[in-house]
């Protein structure tokens, strides 16, 4: 029974996760070419916290469910056997559970390095020099981090079809 509630969360956590970056993704970022820049930086600000929460919750949740269905499947210790990597089901999931953790490490870079850089303020004294060096360093920051959008995307849209996978087929690597 405690299986299938890990199972149910595990799912639950990785649709959030793919549910969110195709919104991002395939929905979000090509209205927002739509509006004006000015509104463009101030609408990317409160939807990106607002995905960067959701997002975080989705793999820290996605990570401890599936170890907790694992050791309730009696599995967790096969992950440090490397017989168990010799099976198809094996090598499936450590494929998965790598591509979760630079998942988590994508989601470090965007929200501790991205965008506070992105989101920082001038001075009401800045020169327009300033105002146009930000410019450029934001424009340059926000394409990069438009990579690491793409990048969660396909990564996260990998990890479900692995997920199947390994329910339908017994994994398949």
């Amino acid at each position: 029974m405690l299986a299938h509630v890990y199972l149910f969360s595990h799912l639950l956590f990785a649709a959030i996760l793919v549910g969110s970056n195709f919104f991002l993704e395939l929905i979000f970022n090509r209205r927002l070419k739509l509006v004006p820049p000015a509104s463009q930086m101030i609408l990317s600000a409160s939807v990106g916290l607002d995905m960067a929460i959701l997002n975080w919750i989705a793999l820290i949740g996605l990570s401890i469910s599936g170890l907790l269905y694992l050791s309730e499947l009696k599995m967790f210790w096969n992950l440090f056997s490397l017989e168990f990597y010799n099976i198809s089901y094996g090598r499936t999931l450590l494929v998965a559970i790598l591509i979760v953790i630079a998942l988590l490490v994508n989601g470090g870079l965007m929200t501790f390095y991205y965008r506070p850089r992105l989101v920082r303020r001038l001075s009401p004294k800045a020169s327009e020099a300033d105002v146009a060096k930000m410019t450029t360093e934001q424009a340059k920051l926000s394409k990069r981090l438009a990579y690491h959008v793409h990048f969660n995307f396909f990564a996260s849209i990998t990890v479900l079809m692995l997920m199947y996978s390994m329910s339908r087929l017994g994994g398949i690597l």
